[in-house]
This record gives C-alpha cells, structure tokens and sequence, in this order.
C-alpha cells in the first residue's frame, strides 16, 4: 500500500512520537484514515487502535461546543521562574520548525461551562435514545464526558506551575503590542498526533505576519450554519466544537505572551 505523506512523523516532549498534519484540524474519522494508509510506528499504531475502539462512542458525536473564555500557560519550575524573573513571556527557539517563536498556552474552559456543556449533551441523548437509556447515560456523561487533561487544571501533562488569563486580555495585550491597533489574526497551524492525545493547534498573529500569510484562517461566523467548523468565532467568542474530535491547545505568535517552555 502506498504511503500517505500527508502525515509527517515527529518527535514531541519527553521524546514521544507522533504525527504532524500541517494546517489542517483533523477529525477522529480523518486520523483513522490516515493512519490506516500508511506503515506505522508504535505511537501510532496505539492511537490506531484506540480511535478504532471509540469511533462509535456516543460522546463523539455530540454536537456542542466549548466557549474559550481564558487561556493557560502551563510549565515547570525552572521556565517559572524565569517568567517571575524576567516579568515578561517569551516564544521558543528550539525544537521543531514548525513551532519555532511560538508560545504554547491552552483553552481554559470554567467547570460552569463543562456543567452547561455535559447538560447540553445529556439533552441531545435524551432526544435520541428511550427515555430510560437516557437517565442511564446522565450519569455516564457526567463522569466521562469532558474528564481528559485539557479539562482539568491538576491534570496537566506539561507541568505544575500554570498562568491563567481571559483569553480577551490577552487579545487586547497582543493587539496593543504586535498589531498597531489593528485585529490579531487567527490561524490553522495543525494537528498532533500521539498515542494518548490528538491536539488542535491556533496560532495567533498580526495582521502583516508573513510566515503564516497563507495559512488558513479561523472562520467568522454570523450564524450557526451546520456543518459548524472545529474551531470558529462567532459574536465575539471563540468556539471549539466537540464532535468527533479531542483536544484543542494554541500557540500565540513570536515572542508575544508565552514563555519558551
């Protein structure tokens, strides 16, 4: 079978191996794809096989979305005190090409919003099963659904030490300092792939930013239209869209708010 090159191999924290697909958000059903047409390295075949087994998953195919309201930067202890130190965050000048400048921070969604989000996706159940399978499912939801590390703060994969800001601010901090008044821009940077976690990537940028002139954009959306993208703005808010796909992290554009660790 004949390789699909879409898909190039990296090597992520900790040395884990994985995929990058660049420019694109991929979907649980895409990355099975790709992954089904090409030979495969441990990672890979792990999230393989995980994806086979939750494909069918009800809690993929729920149709709501996760307002991203703040932003976390989370890292360790020597990259914490050098933020303390320096008052200041900074983008990274090593590792892979693709993520040089860049300063990683994750959505931050409130539990009053996970609440809103596990009710939304009880009522669409409830609208698709028996009544009785329903309230069965309440309880599965409410302890399954949205329970990975990007939901929870104590949960971190990347450290102990954590930086939380409304993702508004920080808008407005980066329009300020890199953007001359003009609107930060909003981008696809791509999909990782590892054998535990799928992670969407947003790179935020100036308007005149060359290195990502041609990159997708994050759609502006005046209604809700299906099919909805993963992620979107609409009203002032951006969107990530559970449904069939996992986790969504976003670096910020060179050395703007974020540190190099």
């Amino acid at each position: 079978m004949a390789e699909n090159t879409d898909l190039v191999e990296i090597r992520g924290l900790r040395s884990s191996n994985g995929y990058f697909k660049n420019q694109e958000l991929l979907s649980v059903d895409e990355i099975y794809t790709k992954l089904e047409n090409r030979s495969l390295h441990k990672a890979g075949k792990k999230m393989k096989e995980t994806i086979k087994r939750v494909r069918s998953d009800v809690f993929l195919s729920f149709p709501v979305e996760f307002p991203v309201s703040g932003l976390r930067h989370t890292t360790t202890k020597n990259p914490m005190e050098e933020i303390l130190s320096s008052q200041s965050f900074q983008g990274s000048q090593h590792g892979r090409r693709e993520f040089i400048d860049l300063s990683f921070w994750g959505a931050e969604v409130p539990s009053s919003d996970l609440e809103k989000t596990r009710e939304a996706a009880y009522m669409y159940t409830r609208d698709q099963v028996p009544q009785c399978e329903a309230e069965e499912y309440r309880e599965e939801i409410t302890q399954q659904f949205a329970n990975s590390p990007a939901f929870n703060k104590s949960a971190s994969r990347y450290g102990n030490f954590s930086f939380s800001f409304p993702f508004s601010d920080l808008l407005s901090l980066y329009r300020a300092q890199f953007c001359d008044g003009e609107e930060p821009q909003l981008s696809i940077l791509g999909t990782d792939i590892y054998k535990q976690e799928i992670a969407h990537y947003v790179v935020v940028h100036s308007p005149g930013e060359s290195r990502f002139m041609d990159f997708p954009k994050v759609p502006r959306l005046q209604t809700r239209e299906e099919p909805l993208p993963f992620v979107y703005w609409k009203d002032g808010t951006l969107y990530w869209r559970q449904g069939r796909h996992q986790e969504f992290r976003g670096p910020i554009q060179p050395k703007c708010l974020g540190p190099p660790h």
